[in-house]
């Protein structure tokens, strides 16, 4: 669901408010009512209406006295029920099938039951144990507890059975947008852990391992022990498999992708004014808020960043932004070109890659390419930020352990050699300097293990490249 059609249905939900107050006003009621408590969820109308009142759509102090007249009512109505019926009504509803499975004999009986242990205190504590709350009020009028004690003890009840609700949803409604991000980050974790555990449940009670595993503990431990091992052996190679598939779905089959709309021009004027590495955005930052890597070549042309590469160069296909399948991925591979993640500057991807041609398929120089374009003057000014491909390493993308490139930590020297590149290409005709910044991260050797931010090392410079001839 895309929060913009939630805000929508939040907008509409305020039009509509004086409804939402009786919908919740009803749900609380014949949340207790017997025959109606069956097919009516009680807490989901606490939980949305603590939700509703923490994201401002309808007034909290409203919205406590509605559900709690409404379970003090819908309780009363319960208690007279059994009061005035009692035993006719509920063997009545028990001829209906449906109900049946809920108001069976057996439920009656623990209803019944924890009512003698407990006296009128079952009616306080039915509130806060699930489904007792359903039969509770009406057990105790068939019971023909008195009223006012009835009263006292269902009012305690109610406004800590049903406020529990109303805390925990007015805290979700307060930071909903925040929790659904988080939702929406984290969805296909979830997704995983929930099918590996329901897996692992299964399989458990499919062969009964555990009981096993505890019957021959007592008699003969090397049996133990082996179907310990061999069933771990299973639950690796399964959980591994789940893995994969997962990462599958993650990568080639369902890529969210995405689309930017990038600025026509950028103002390079504060540069030479860099500070640190982190102002003005110039440079990448992570979500955790350390610096990955800069943004360290900045390009002036009218040309197309193509033709400048030229044929040394291999264009890469990019994760989340292009349909990559799992067959065009095996090519890629082949072709000794695979796809490469996305980096962000100024809170965009990069929308063009490319690797310097390579024998090796973990040994790389590649290049992000950020192209802002002013259409009045044809100029295109491409940043870029350049580093070197040294292996490979097993890190969290996605939030899931993928291997992934290890990026040398001197982009200086990727820096350099494109220098050198372009200064070695008599078709063209650039003039480039360093600019100096104060962004300067020293390469830490020794026993001495660097600061969080250094991911790299460099000297803050940053190579600026002018098409003299086409400008």
């Amino acid at each position: 669901m895309n929060l913009h059609v939630v805000d929508q249905f939040i907008n509409f939900l305020i039009q509509y408010k004086d409804f939402v107050y009786i919908i919740l006003f009803l749900g609380s009621m014949f949340e207790t009512i017997i025959g109606f408590s069956f097919f009516v969820y009680g807490e989901i109308f606490f939980l949305c209406g603590g939700i509703l009142s923490g994201m401002g759509v309808i007034n909290i102090w409203l919205l406590i006295p509605v559900l709690y007249i409404g379970g003090i009512l819908g309780d009363t109505i319960s208690y007279l029920l059994g009061k005035r019926y009692g035993i006719i009504l509920f063997i009545g509803l028990r001829k209906t099938r449906f109900v049946n499975k809920f108001i069976n004999k057996k439920n009656y009986r623990k209803g019944v039951k924890f009512f003698k242990k407990y006296g009128a205190l079952s009616v306080f504590f039915g509130r806060l144990l699930g489904p007792l709350s359903w039969i509770t009020p009406f057990i105790v009028g068939t019971y023909k507890l008195k009223y006012r004690k009835f009263l006292l003890y269902d009012i305690a009840g109610v406004i800590i059975g049903i406020g529990q609700f109303i805390l925990v949803g007015y805290f979700f409604g307060k930071h909903f947008h925040k929790i659904l991000n988080i939702f929406y980050t984290y969805i296909i974790v979830m997704i995983f852990i929930f099918v590996c555990i329901v897996f692992i449940y299964y399989y458990l009670k499919k062969k009964k391992i555990l009981s096993q595993i505890k019957i021959y503990l007592k008699e003969e431990k090397k049996k133990a022990i082996y179907l310990m091992v061999k069933h771990s052996i299973v639950f690796s190679i399964a959980l591994i498999i789940i893995y994969l598939i997962f990462l599958l779905f993650i990568f080639f089959i369902d890529p969210p992708i995405q689309q930017y709309n990038f600025p026509k021009s950028y103002n390079i004027s504060q540069l030479t004014n860099i500070k640190s590495c982190k102002q003005y955005k110039l440079y990448y930052d992570s979500k955790k808020n350390y610096i990955i890597q800069p943004i360290n070549i900045i390009i002036a042309t009218k040309q197309k960043i193509g033709k400048i590469l030229n044929k040394n160069w291999i264009k890469n296909e990019i994760f989340m932004q292009n349909q990559i399948s799992f067959a065009r991925y095996v090519q890629l591979l082949q072709d000794k070109s695979p796809p490469i993640s996305s980096l962000y500057f100024m809170n965009l991807p990069q929308n063009l890659a490319f690797q310097y041609k390579s024998k090796y398929i973990s040994k790389r120089e590649h290049i992000r390419i950020w192209n802002f374009m002013n259409k009045k003057k044809k100029l295109h000014r491409y940043y870029a930020s350049i580093s070197y491909d040294n292996g490979y390493k097993f890190s969290f993308y996605n939030y899931f352990i993928t291997p992934t490139h290890e990026i040398s930590e001197d982009i200086d020297k990727s820096r350099d050699f494109f220098y050198h590149y372009i200064m070695n290409r008599k078709d063209l005709h650039f003039k480039c300097k360093y600019i100096q910044t104060k962004c300067i991260i020293k390469d830490i050797s020794g026993d001495n293990e660097p600061s969080e931010e250094q991911q790299y090392y460099t000297d803050g410079k940053i190579l600026y490249c002018q098409d003299y001839k086409r400008l």
